[in-house]
């Protein structure tokens, strides 16, 4: 009988040890828990703070009604940041967020026959003859529209399918540029005649 109960009583010392054992793992686990989705969490918002200056800065830029140009440096090298017509992406190897911006984004690289609003300018002259200035304005509407049109859909497919990556350590640029149309043929441009934004994203 004595010796049942001493056995009793170790068999009920070892259970509270067996259940401080578990307390503590408990504790543990819910810290790690913690500090995982805390981190986890913090850096989603980091993220969406890059987006959301990003869609802003070209927001801002769509509405204006006359040239207009700001830079944006971005230097976390934590993320890397892609841009296509219809969204933006930061990611690294442990998360990725996608957030959707305007439609009507023109994304050039250095590739192209022209990357900002002076070289547009500048390309229209020498292949059409005229700048799309208030002070040169487009004659040649027909043929000036059809290259336009052509550009946006290779520049939108070719964006579409391997978005532009962005070089952190170079400032970003968002420029809306305008054509001026000369509708009524007589070599200048009127108030009331036409005129065309392009909102354009870029580095050099």
């Amino acid at each position: 009988m004595l010796q049942f109960i001493g056995n009793n009583r170790g068999m009920i010392g070892l259970t509270f040890t067996d259940i401080g054992l578990m307390i503590a793992t408990g504790i543990l686990l819910i810290s790690l828990y913690h500090l995982f989705f805390s981190d986890n969490f913090e850096e989603k918002d980091i993220m969406e703070n890059i987006a959301e200056k990003i869609i802003i800065n070209l927001q801002e830029a769509d509405t204006a009604s006359f040239d207009y140009i700001k830079t944006l440096d971005i230097q976390d090298i934590r993320y890397k940041i892609s841009i296509s017509p219809e969204y933006i992406t930061i990611y690294n190897e442990r998360k990725k967020i996608r957030e959707n911006i305007l439609p009507s984004l023109w994304i050039r690289d250095n590739n192209d026959n022209w990357t900002n609003g002076t070289e547009l300018h500048i390309f229209l002259y020498e292949k059409f003859g005229d700048k799309g200035t208030i002070e040169d304005p487009i004659q040649n509407r027909i043929l000036v529209k059809r290259y336009l049109t052509e550009e946006w859909n290779v520049s939108y497919e070719r964006f579409l399918e391997k978005p532009f990556i962005i070089d952190l350590s170079k400032p970003i640029f968002i420029e809306k540029t305008f054509l001026y149309y000369d509708t009524n043929n007589d070599g200048i441009w009127m108030k009331g005649e036409e005129k065309q934004g392009f909102l354009m994203f870029y580095q050099i």
